[in-house]
């Protein structure tokens, strides 16, 4: 009886510092506090806020500034922060604002739920949803409209923490897979880094490749002069595979299911915009507006986060989920059929 009781003990205390250690995202961000570390020392404090809350501008400083809402400590020392020149190593900046009251609730968040068996959530996302927080928009994602849904944090015992075990896209549809146990957590973030999670996608690219299945090899850098997140193929880059095969072909398009060896940030678009062939409304790697047939116009990315399998890490069994294709894609496809089938030059 008393092992019982010091298991069930080291359970509560396992669980309340799970809630403590991980913020609910299903409320607003009342609350930052940053340490300057070495590197970030010496440039002003708006400076070294922005870098680390991007959303954070001129507007926003003047605003937590004038209200008082911004401390910075040096030592035991209280500083001024709007006279304070810069930043210095081991400073601590901290910054507070009041809960607003009328603040979004991600219950409203629709959450097309696949599979939840206590350690994993496989979720089917809609094009359009952020999976994280970014920006100031803290709430309007899918990680938050989960949290809203299995946090607990008045009973320890009953919260379980979502973590996204990868991330897509917000224009990109399909299945995104998450723990829900620290276990689970660690488990899957090995697998991942170890590339042993099989990953099938399927998008609608422009044109038809040459032959129904192969590998695209190109390194992959990030263009860095860019204000927005952008990648190239270079010699610099990282190593990067992608193999393919083709499913079926249209008259302008086809439909191909790709699997990224690698899992390079936006890697299956860089790779197929350099083979020639750029994803369907792609507005960063695809055509050039001017360019674009009308019968093959989409109005976001079309790529569709389809299979998962992995080795489950409860049962050690391989397991697999995979999610219909988004309902604007299926449109599409089957438009792509009638407009072929009309031009006689469906593939068989």
């Amino acid at each position: 009886m008393q092992r019982l009781r010091s298991a069930a003990a080291a359970f509560t205390r396992a669980m309340s510092y799970q809630s403590r250690q991980y913020p609910n995202l299903a409320v607003p961000r009342t609350r930052w506090s940053y340490k300057v570390e070495e590197p970030e020392a010496n440039v002003s404090p708006q400076a070294f806020i922005h870098k680390r809350i991007d959303w954070f501008d001129d507007e926003h400083w003047r605003e937590f500034v004038g209200a008082g809402r911004i401390t910075l400590s040096r030592g035991a020392a209280l500083l001024p922060v709007a006279e304070t020149a810069t930043v210095q190593f081991g400073d601590v900046i901290e910054m507070v604002r009041p809960l607003p009251d009328d603040w979004f609730d991600p219950i409203q968040i629709p959450v097309d739920i696949l599979h939840d068996d206590g350690s994993l959530l496989w979720v089917n996302k809609p094009p359009g949803l952020l999976v994280q927080p970014a920006g100031e928009d803290q709430l309007n994602n899918l990680l938050s409209a989960l949290h809203a849904r299995f946090r607990n944090t008045d009973d320890p015992s009953q919260d379980r923490v979502p973590h996204l075990a990868h991330r897509i896209d917000r224009f990109t549809s399909g299945l995104v897979l998450l723990a829900t146990t620290e276990k689970a957590k660690k488990h899957l973030s090995r697998q991942f880094e170890e590339r042993k999670v099989n990953k099938d996608y399927l998008a609608l690219v422009h044109g038809h490749f040459p032959t129904s299945e192969g590998e695209i090899v190109a390194a992959i850098d990030k263009d860095h002069d860019c204000p927005y997140p952008r990648y190239f193929v270079g010699d610099k880059g990282k190593e990067s595979l992608t193999q393919y095969r083709v499913l079926e072909t249209f008259a302008k398009a086809s439909l191909v299911i790709f699997k990224p060896v690698t899992g390079r940030t936006h890697q299956i678009r860089v790779h197929a915009a350099h083979a020639g062939h750029p994803l369907l409304g792609d507005a960063v790697y695809g055509l050039a507006e001017d360019a674009i047939d009308p019968s093959v116009r989409f109005e976001r990315c079309a790529l569709h986060s389809h299979r998962l399998s992995l080795i489950h890490p409860i049962s050690k069994q391989l397991v697999a989920f995979e999610a219909p294709l988004a309902p604007d894609m299926k449109a599409m496809v089957e438009r792509l059929r009638a407009i072929s089938a009309e031009a006689g030059q469906l593939a068989p």
